[in-house]
């Protein structure tokens, strides 16, 4: 059993209930396409916790004419079976596994058809992904799944200097998703929001 801390962007209107009665999964949905499939995501860094939760916060604030306020809860992950998808002892666990399941549901004369309609391949593939790493958290009973993102023009980056310098030196902006399949991991949560942090913006 291990532990680290991560960051979980939110909204006040929920801050209370997670404070007091943890996080709640929602069932899971055909047209789902959650990074890492479902569960309870946290980022490493608490900034980008921040900006997620500010940008949700503003969109839906606008889209039902609420106030909420963005928050960041901090808390601690305890884990008992992780796999880390940047690592190749993880993408190996994961290939091997979605390698023998693709077999299997072939010679069952099963289709997996992803698009519903859509013609978005990039949503057409976040649908697979969700509904494959789902499948391996489920079969490998995995407690938490960890992978990073890259973004080659984040929203959250304002200096186009920074910009510039990463395309020109190719130096991707990383987002490390922490995806928690059971809220019983989430320890020790207390609202960090108001942290004390300096953007630094050159």
């Amino acid at each position: 059993m291990g532990k680290f801390t991560a960051y979980h962007g939110t909204k006040s209107c929920f801050t209370e209930s997670i404070l007091k009665n943890n996080f709640v999964i929602k069932k899971p949905k055909k047209k789902d396409n959650h990074w890492l499939g479902h569960g309870v995501y946290f980022f490493d860094e608490y900034e980008l916790a921040h900006w997620w939760a500010e940008t949700k916060t503003a969109v839906q604030n606008k889209k039902y004419s609420r106030d909420d306020k963005a928050c960041v809860i901090e808390a601690e992950i305890l884990y008992g079976k992780s796999i880390d998808l940047d690592t190749i002892k993880g993408r190996n666990s994961f290939f091997s596994f979605w390698k023998q399941y693709e077999k299997e549901i072939v010679k069952k004369g099963i289709v997996l058809d992803f698009s519903m309609g859509d013609e978005d391949d990039r949503i057409i593939q976040e649908r697979k992904r969700c509904f494959a790493l789902d499948c391996f958290k489920k079969e490998k009973k995995i407690d938490v799944l960890i992978y990073t993102f890259t973004r080659k023009d984040p929203v959250y980056e304002k200096s186009k200097y920074n910009l510039k310098v990463a395309s020109d030196l190719g130096l991707e902006y990383k987002e490390k998703q922490i995806c928690v399949s059971d809220p019983a991991r989430i320890m020790n949560r207390k609202d960090v929001t108001y942290n004390d942090y300096q953007e630094v913006i050159i």
